[in-house]
């Protein structure tokens, strides 16, 4: 079974018509493809604690995958983070317990660059060419 598809609006009706006549073996397409995204994600994010690393999942609704994490600084490490002041709250100083590192009450940090991890696998694995194959698969 070949498909081509070829603009946005055939795109949508020739996923609609294979949503109408199988859907699902598109739920079982979508399935394994949001598993490829979710496994190169986990992959390739960088780990420190492995907290990010392991947060990322699937929620599975009929029809319908969302690869993400729950984990607060996961934007932070995707997008990067501009400079920024980070002042103590519950502390009395900021500082780095492992290495035995004191700041201070504030500092002025510098910022991140991006490590994006969820949208380089969304690149390798959201494609038609994914979901073709693994509806062919599951056909």
């Amino acid at each position: 079974m070949g498909i081509t598809i070829k603009g946005g609006d055939d795109f949508r009706k020739k996923l609609n018509e294979i949503i109408e006549k199988y859907p699902d073996v598109m739920d079982m397409a979508l399935d394994d493809t949001a598993d490829a995204i979710s496994l190169e994600a986990q992959t390739i994010v960088p780990v420190d604690t492995g907290r990010l690393r392991g947060s990322i999942n699937v929620k599975r609704e009929y029809l319908k995958k969302t690869i993400g994490t729950n984990v607060e600084y996961a934007r932070h490490v995707e997008y990067g983070t501009s400079p920024h002041e980070i002042v103590a709250k519950n502390k009395k100083v900021l500082a780095n317990k492992k290495k035995g590192i004191f700041f201070g009450k504030k500092v002025n940090h510098t910022g991140s660059k991006e490590q994006p991890f969820l949208r380089p696998a969304l690149e390798k694995f959201g494609t038609t060419a994914t979901i073709v194959k693994y509806f062919k698969e599951n056909l």
